[in-house]
């Protein structure tokens, strides 16, 4: 809203509206820190980085939305922190059911939908060929197993 008549505006505000907090070069700012926390930071939790930073974590996708340069930032966090859960259910650092939920939310991760990448028509993360494959080992070896007495016993 202009200043009314006859009265001088505030800099800053003689466009209307509030002034715009994340400029160019605040946003090329924070793209150049959160390369930084992509290549040498042990926290891969998104919100960690946020709450370093002081600010909200839904601002992340607003900058991307707006800046080329912090999109391929902000792709590259994401691949950090979907490489880092899978890789840590894998290695079983982190818990697998955990792991699931969260790469299924926030990844898109799931058994029914080829995400490998061969398919074209398929635009997403890959995943889903490694979760069926790994059900399907755990199933076999579930099957090897002998059932003696109360307690399965180590083959």
């Amino acid at each position: 809203m202009p200043a009314p008549k006859g009265h001088l505006s505030l800099p800053g505000y003689d466009k209307g509206g509030r002034p715009v907090e994340w400029t160019e070069e605040r946003i090329n700012a924070e793209t150049e820190a959160l390369m930084e926390w992509v290549e040498s930071s042990k926290d891969w939790w998104f919100l960690d980085y946020c709450v370093k930073r002081k600010i909200h974590v839904s601002l992340l996708a607003r900058l991307a939305k707006k800046n080329e340069g912090f999109r391929r930032a902000y792709q590259l966090a994401r691949q950090k922190q979907e490489s880092v859960v899978a890789y840590g259910c894998v290695t079983k650092k982190l818990d697998g059911g955990f792991g699931w939920r969260f790469l299924s939310s926030n990844y898109k991760w799931s058994e029914d939908t080829d995400r490998s990448g061969l398919d074209e028509d398929v635009i997403s993360t890959p995943g889903s060929r490694a979760l069926a494959d790994l059900k399907e080992t755990c199933i076999e070896h579930a099957d090897t197993i002998e059932q003696t007495g109360d307690k399965p016993r180590k083959v």
